[in-house]
């Protein structure tokens, strides 16, 4: 650029001055830029075992997984006195956190790539020292020895801050982690459009922290309260990275407190002082999307209720799904003040009947519904009992659900059966098999 500047203006006397001034501005900042770079050090005493914790928390935050390249598959180190901070970003997350297990004796920083080096520091046979100087990182352990290069720190893209975020809330994580599984179940983890449909809605509301989904033929509500709650308010997820996260939680600790903060772009997860991995930051970016008005889709009224055993109803929904799962994933409901029965029917297969025991209040109903959207309800449900209702045989089938305070329901759409697959007619035999078709 310095030569470019000096050709275009070197006969052009009237801008002599200004030609001087950007020469001399670029120049400085290309020579700075290479000494700083040249002379980088950074050196460091690493337990192994400790270190690793962290560092597979910052390189779930790159997008070497996606097959991402350059700066956007590396992790950043930092070293300083006061300690080592890790730091990855795929431009649409980011990841910080603070690395335990580490001496510094040069303080300094650098962009590890995560290809090749993540192996070499989880199949280190120990401890190992690291050390950069010159664009380039020797790690030492034992008698081993490893050359490789990295990507100036300058390189890294700025990763957002919580500094000035407001508050949304703040959970355990394992609670957190119960919350994403139950009002996250009907969410695509595909890049579906329009985008709530691939989202899980966060919103507070009167101190209860509510997350919803739904694939337009069924809606999962999930509510409980929490300790501390910001304002009301309400965020879009993106599902498929809050599934990744959800992961982590685990690893976390029952004892850990995730803090939830947002601005007008970003949302964040903040976990202070989580164990071994010390102090994390998840930043992922806003949806810029509107859910639904859910509210106004739950049934305030109901013609039929029917309480089943949770388990009896679980494994008898998943015989049926066996017959139905690779034809219309279709199953019928009948139930009756004298009985109360699930089928399936395939053509090519056969069918399948299964009674069941539940305490029926109100209207006879007989309907359809998808076998795995009810699978799907139920596996979350906790307690012994599942409660499934109707406004009426046309209706959507509402499963509730109530313990210790944590409020879930879902809502699935009836199916539309053909007639040569209904599971229930007026000229069906619904007594003992006497070894003939019906």
């Amino acid at each position: 650029l310095s030569t470019a500047y000096e050709r275009v203006f070197n006969k052009i006397q009237p801008l002599q001055f200004i030609h001087y001034v950007v020469y001399d501005f670029l120049y400085s900042r290309v020579v700075l830029y290479h000494l700083f770079y040249f002379v980088a050090r950074v050196k460091m005493k690493i337990e192994r075992d400790t270190f690793v914790k962290s560092w597979n928390i910052a390189e779930r935050g790159a997008s070497a997984a996606s097959g991402g390249i350059g700066v956007l598959s590396t992790v950043l180190v930092q070293a300083s006195e006061e300690g080592v901070s890790l730091s990855a970003s795929d431009l649409k997350t980011s990841v910080k956190c603070s690395a335990r297990g580490v001496e510094v004796s040069e303080p300094g920083e650098a962009a590890f790539p995560i290809k090749g080096v993540s192996d070499l520091f989880k199949k280190a046979a120990g401890d190992f020292t690291l050390q950069v100087k010159n664009g380039r990182a020797v790690m030492s352990s034992g008698r081993s020895k490893y050359r490789f290069s990295t990507y100036p720190a300058e390189e890294f893209p700025k990763t957002p801050s919580s500094d000035s975020a407001e508050l949304f809330c703040s959970v355990g994580a394992e609670l957190l982690s119960d919350s994403i599984n139950k009002g996250g179940i009907c969410a695509s983890n595909s890049e579906a459009f329009p985008q709530y449909l691939s989202s899980a809605h966060f919103e507070m509301k009167g101190g209860r922290f509510l997350t919803a989904s739904t694939d337009r033929h069924r809606l999962a509500i999930c509510s409980r309260e929490v300790a501390e709650a910001g304002s009301d308010c309400k965020l879009l997820v993106p599902i498929k990275w809050l599934r990744d996260f959800q992961r982590l939680l685990g690893s976390l600790g029952k004892d850990a407190k995730i803090k939830i903060s947002y601005d007008d772009s970003q949302i964040f997860f903040t976990a202070a002082d989580a164990g071994d991995a010390g102090d994390i930051e998840f930043a992922v970016r806003r949806i810029e999307s509107s859910f639904p008005e859910y509210e106004r889709l739950i049934p305030v009224t109901e013609s039929t209720r029917a309480v089943c055993g949770l388990s009896e109803l679980i494994n008898a929904v998943d015989r049926i799904d066996s017959v139905v799962r690779d034809y219309n994933k279709t199953a019928g409901i009948r139930l009756s003040k004298d009985e109360c029965l699930l089928r399936g029917r395939a053509p090519e297969f056969g069918e399948g009947v299964e009674p069941l025991s539940c305490a029926l209040v109100g209207e006879d109903i007989s309907s359809a519904f998808n076998t795995k959207f009810l699978l799907d309800a139920l596996k979350v449900i906790e307690g012994d009992e599942a409660c499934l209702s109707w406004s009426s045989s046309e209706g959507h089938m509402l499963i509730r659900s109530e313990t210790g305070g944590v409020s879930f329901m879902c809502l699935i759409a009836p199916m539309e059966v053909p007639e040569e697959v209904k599971p229930f007619d007026s000229a069906d035999d619904y007594g003992e098999d006497d070894g003939e078709e019906s």
